[in-house]
Formats: C-alpha cells, structure tokens, sequence
C-alpha cells in the first residue's frame, strides 16, 4: 500500500516539476521516499527541488539521505552534489567533485558539462583543456562551442602566466614562442631597427 502511495506521489511530483513548483516537488519526492521504487532518484530530486527554493539545509538533508540509500552507484549522488555546489557557487568544492568524478567516469556526458562550469569558474584553464577531446568523444557541445573553450583556455592560461610574472613570465611559460635573434653572428647586436645594420 505504501508503495502505491509513494508511486502515486512520485507521478504528482512529476506533474509540479514540469510547472515549476519546486515546493511541492521537494514535498512530494521526499514524503515517501523510502518505498518508492527508486529511492534514490527521490531524494536527489527532493535536493534539487530544496535548493531550487533556497533551502540549502533541506538540499542537504535530501543528498545525505540519497547517498545512505545509493550504496556502491554513487555516481548520481555526487553529480547532484556538484550541481548544488554550482547553484551556490561553491566552485572549489565542484572542481574538487568532478575531479574525483572524472576519474571514475571521464566520459559521462553530464560530469564533462559539470566539470566545464567548475574549471571555467576557478580558471583551470588546464584542466579544461584536457577534457576537450573527451567532450567531443562523449559529443558535448559542437565543434564550434568546443574550439571557443579551447580559445579561452589558452587566453586564461597566458593571462595567468602574464599575472603571475608578467611579460617576461608570459615568454617563459612556454605558451608563446621566444623571438629569435635575426643575426646572431653578427654579435647579438640587434636592435630596434630588427637587426638589421645599415
């Protein structure tokens, strides 16, 4: 009998979603989570639906319960816990959560979208462009969007190595060839005529 409840509300809870009621989502999700047929998949929508609200606590709550529930298939769990973490912007946190995501899963579509947003926000520049060839693997985005977040990376990167030591540490980085003398024999003599001595 209580399953039947729990599937009649899961269903309701479906309905309020699709309209944005993210109160009575979280009310219904949560009420009898523990027999409905996919526990689990309640309690993160049940979070979601909290942190929709601003009820950051509740979110929480509904994550810890899911994860108690989830046993070895955590996967989902920590995907919504990096979601909430972007939702609040608590970037560092998100990167750290994907990182640890990547490594068990480095072509789960939604992981590659999550870990775009947390390595754009805490400007790892380098860590975003090692998931562009598994982005266009698991086919996140086009080739079009993928080729402008390896254009930024490469910016963020130069910037970063610009802040860090200036021109000089820019030269150093290795992101930007060194310019060569145009006349080496002649002394190391070149100036700003190009070199060239007339």
């Amino acid at each position: 009998m209580r399953a039947l409840v729990a599937r009649k509300q899961t269903e309701q809870a479906l309905l309020k979603l699709a309209e944005g009621d993210y109160q009575q989502v979280e009310k219904l999700m949560a009420k009898n989570a523990d027999h409905a047929e996919q526990p689990v998949v309640n309690y993160l929508l049940a979070a979601e639906a909290a942190q929709q609200r601003g009820d950051e606590a509740r979110a929480n709550q509904h994550l810890e319960r899911a994860a108690e529930l989830a046993g070895n298939d955590t996967i989902p769990v920590e995907i919504t816990r990096v979601r909430l973490q972007l939702a609040r912007n608590e970037n560092h946190a998100a990167r750290h959560g994907v990182d640890k995501l990547l490594e068990v899963t480095p072509r789960h579509p939604e992981v590659l979208r999550l870990a775009e947003q947390a390595y754009i926000r805490t400007g790892a520049w380098s860590s975003l462009l090692d998931i562009i060839p598994s982005m266009a693997k698991a086919h996140v985005g086009d080739e079009e969007h993928r080729a402008m977040l390896e254009q930024q990376a490469w910016i963020g990167l130069m910037d970063q190595a610009r802040a860090d030591n200036g021109s000089e540490g820019l030269r150093n980085s290795g992101l930007v060839e060194k310019p060569k003398p145009e006349n080496a024999s002649s002394g190391g003599l070149a100036g700003g005529n190009g070199g060239t001595s007339y």
